[in-house]
């Protein structure tokens, strides 16, 4: 029992408390309480459901003091390690009460606004030498206790203690909810992690908007950026991308380059090509070339050949050429008299040519034999 003793009383510091050998020892158990007289030892049902101490403060009329800083050694997984020294007499006494809590309470966080809040019970029930948060409370009945017969044992000593005045109420504590997924009161977020540099901090507050490294980009989309949304969430809209981005082009528009719209869409015309770029021509016009009409669209006259700049030659006509004019092509364009032009008549005595008005004269050349005669088959002069 000594043992337990040390224990509960080392976890009273933690807590604020005092708590005595017999009023520990029935939390932990949970069954019954025992008050030390001066002379006998009386057992006291505890009544169940026991989730609660409740703290008194007292005088004492025994006073420690222990000069060397290091003489405990409080240590907590969530509050770390201290060296601690004791002085004067134990200013808080708990007991197991139960509890029973009527009505509402408002809760504020970070001096916000009052709010109503839902208050959740514990599932199970803790140990005295679990964790307790403490509340300050005010009474508006004395305690009931016998202050001239209650004697008090603890590791230093037995003695009796008087003037209570309840102060505090110690109910069970669980380590905070940050990290379950869920967002529960006082928080802002609830990423389920207790990670930094994801857009909601180990403590369960927003970070800051902004790209950071745990918030990644999966939605695979060129014109939007991942980042903190400042309310502890990771949006994939957090950046939209500028305008001046380029995108996936999905229109085949050689007028066109497609650019981010600043909105997160990818805008087909996000720019327009120059009058000067060449398009796709489809009207069979040699003496036109499409171009871009600027606007987004291709315009089969963007660019009109000059007058007599030569064209497609589609007459199969020799003594003709095709040459622009008023951005048609002509056909009919005479060649110069004389030009070549295919010989069709088999009379080796003649020579083609072009008579100068468009048509191939197939005997625009003679062969002059006189006096003798030239034989058309094979053009000798017999």
């Amino acid at each position: 029992m000594r043992t337990q003793i040390v224990s509960m009383g080392l976890r009273a510091w933690l807590v604020g408390c005092v708590v005595v050998a017999a009023a520990g020892a029935a939390r932990a158990q949970t069954t019954t309480s025992t008050v030390v007289t001066t002379s006998t030892v009386t057992s006291t049902t505890v009544p169940p459901g026991l989730v609660h101490q409740i703290c008194f403060k007292a005088k004492d009329s025994l006073r420690l003091h222990s000069p060397d800083p290091t003489w405990l050694q409080v240590v907590n997984t969530q509050l770390g390690a201290q060296n601690c020294t004791i002085v004067g007499g134990p200013r808080y006494v708990c007991m197991p009460v139960t509890a029973t809590i009527v009505g509402t309470v408002d809760g504020s966080v970070a001096n916000g606004p009052s709010v109503p809040m839902d208050l959740t019970p514990l599932t199970t029930e803790q140990l005295i030498n679990q964790d307790r948060l403490c509340y300050k409370v005010k009474c508006l009945d004395r305690p009931n206790i016998n202050e001239d017969t209650v004697l008090y044992s603890d590791e230093f000593a037995t003695r009796q203690i008087t003037h209570f005045k309840a102060g505090l109420v110690c109910g069970p504590a669980m380590q905070a909810l940050c990290g379950n997924g869920v967002l529960d009161y006082g928080e802002d977020c609830d990423d389920g992690n207790n990670a930094g540099n994801d857009c909601c901090n180990p403590l369960c507050k927003a970070e800051a908007a902004g790209k950071v490294s745990g918030c990644a980009d999966t939605d695979n989309i060129t014109c939007t950026e991942a980042a903190c949304d400042g309310a502890g969430h990771c949006s994939q809209t957090g950046i939209l991308s500028a305008t001046s981005k380029v995108c996936t082009d999905t229109d085949n528009n050689p007028c066109t380059v497609a650019h981010c719209d600043g909105l997160g869409g990818c805008d087909q015309s996000g720019v327009l090509q120059p009058t000067s770029t060449p398009c796709a021509d489809t009207d069979n016009n040699s003496c036109t070339q499409a171009r871009c009409d600027g606007l987004g669209g291709c315009e089969q006259l963007g660019n009109v050949l000059a007058d007599n700049a030569p064209c497609g030659d589609t007459d199969n006509n020799a003594c003709t050429r095709a040459l622009c004019s008023g951005g048609s092509c002509n056909q009919d364009v005479p060649t110069a008299l004389g030009s070549t032009c295919p010989d069709n008549d088999t009379d080796a005595c003649t020579t083609p040519g072009c008579d100068g008005a468009g048509t191939c004269d197939q005997e625009f050349l003679l062969r002059n034999c006189t006096p003798l005669t030239c034989n058309p088959s094979n053009g000798q002069c017999q």
